[in-house]
């Protein structure tokens, strides 16, 4: 039976998949849950692994608010930020800019009350923003959605966010009166017409089924079903495995140290803290041999409606046809920046 040696506050698995060429490869993963304070330290409820998908809704329908953890290693650092748009000093606002920076890199997310096309004399226009309190930061409120083709019926989905607002397919109904617009928005390409299509503006997972995301997955046709079928295809692209936006995914990995800075996704306005630089020792004894394996840091979440940071690192070893000669894992600590962890 695996033994596992844990002396780490954070919790500890082990994910099992056969990698590209159908080799059975174990996949050691640490997740570590922080309070967002003026001092990050460990919390004392350490959330558990996410084992499948959650969504906000049903499945397929509705978009990920957090994403399965138990998965293979992935080739880059995936940053989300999930929770609500806080105008500034808890005043009712018509827009707010959420922004989040990361290592340097910055993403801003115009959050805009609810409004509606309206028809008019010159063409349709955009009613005036409602003042709101908070909005979540889901791809139900960004650019997306379906929309109904004028002359067949049929119904069009926007591909990059079919759960979300706003999308007027080219050849659908040309009546814009009340169709409501999405309350995110990238701010350097608003929407201003009704058959524009913006990029999709979110900090959240994109599901497995939407682009760019899906394009990675690879062919799953008749020769994959001859030739490669249960492995994964020649053409899978390791890039499925990143479910943040492309403009949140890092690469090479982020390490720890990095700063970062979240403006009005928090009724305090403004969080700025530094990424824990924790260095691990992971050993997989097999047949009595110790094998090292290095873990990299895949996954950074920031919940600032609960404040809370997870951070996932994750390594990976191949063991063919050796997983049941596994004796024992140890997870610790080699070194770290936090006081007295």
């Amino acid at each position: 039976m695996l033994q596992v040696e844990n002396t780490t506050p954070f919790k500890t698995a082990f994910a099992l998949f056969t990698d590209q060429e159908g080799v059975d490869t174990v996949y050691p993963i640490i997740k570590g849950t922080f309070d967002i304070s003026s001092e990050l330290k460990p919390s004392n409820s350490q959330l558990p692994l996410v084992e499948a998908d959650e969504y906000t809704g049903e499945p397929g329908e509705s978009s990920i608010v957090r994403a399965a953890e138990f998965a293979p290693m992935k080739p880059a650092t995936d940053l989300l930020l999930t929770g609500h748009a806080y105008p500034p000093g808890g005043r009712p606002a018509q827009r707010v800019d959420v922004t989040l920076s990361v290592a340097g890199r910055v993403r801003t997310v115009r959050v805009v009350g609810d409004r509606t096309w309206k028809n008019g004399f010159f063409g349709p226009s955009i009613s005036d923003p409602e003042p709101f309190e908070k909005i979540p930061l889901i791809y139900e409120r960004a650019f997306g959605g379906t929309d109904v083709i004028a002359k067949s019926g049929a119904l069009a989905a926007h591909e990059q966010n079919p759960v979300g607002t706003g999308y007027l397919h080219p050849k659908g109904s040309k009546n814009f009166e009340g169709a409501p617009l999405p309350n995110l928005e990238d701010p350097q390409h608003p929407i201003q017409r009704p058959k524009n299509s913006p990029p999709t503006a979110c900090f959240g997972p994109v599901c497995a089924s939407w682009l760019p995301r899906r394009q990675y997955a690879g062919t799953y046709d008749e020769k994959w079903q001859k030739e490669r079928a249960p492995f994964l295809p020649d053409d899978f692209d390791p890039r499925f495995l990143n479910v943040a936006p492309e403009s949140q995914v890092f690469s090479p990995y982020l390490s720890g140290g990095e700063e970062v800075t979240v403006i009005n996704a928090s009724p305090d306005g403004r969080l700025s803290f530094t990424l824990p630089l924790i260095e691990f020792n992971v050993t997989i004894v097999i047949e009595g041999h110790d094998e090292q394996v290095e873990v990299n840091l895949d996954t950074v979440c920031i919940e600032p409606d609960d404040s809370l940071l997870t951070m996932i690192w994750r390594g990976r070893h191949s063991i063919d046809k050796k997983m049941l000669k596994i004796e024992k894992a140890v997870f610790c600590i080699k070194s770290s920046g936090i006081k007295d962890l």
